[in-house]
């Protein structure tokens, strides 16, 4: 929350690179999703599924899901999932439950 100037009205796109820490990375970015300065969050699965595989645990795992779907809800952000599926790419799908991006990790 602190590294973004006011001066910035929004981020136009987040890009969470941070290898298994995105619940941690959302949770310090809990103001600037409430005051909906961040229009869209992109991460990748595979990198994010390396925190929800921490937990060790399936219902960590969910849990990880869960919370990550919730702080993106609280910061009024629609929820999708893509699956690459080669150069045409693969369907979007609206993400709404836990289970929802368990099944994208």
């Amino acid at each position: 929350d602190g590294q973004v100037p006011t001066s910035w009205a929004a981020v136009d796109v987040l890009k969470l690179s941070v290898n298994g820490a995105e619940r941690e990375t959302l949770r310090g970015a809990r103001q600037l999703l409430s005051q909906r300065r961040i229009c869209s969050v992109l991460m990748h699965t595979q990198k994010a599924a390396r925190g929800r595989d921490a937990t060790g645990s399936s219902t960590g795992r969910s849990a990880f899901s869960a919370d990550l779907l919730q702080l993106l809800s609280e910061g009024d952000m629609d929820v999708f999932t893509h699956r690459d599926e080669g150069p045409q790419g693969g369907p979007v799908h609206p993400a709404t439950t836990a289970a929802d991006l368990d099944r994208v990790f």
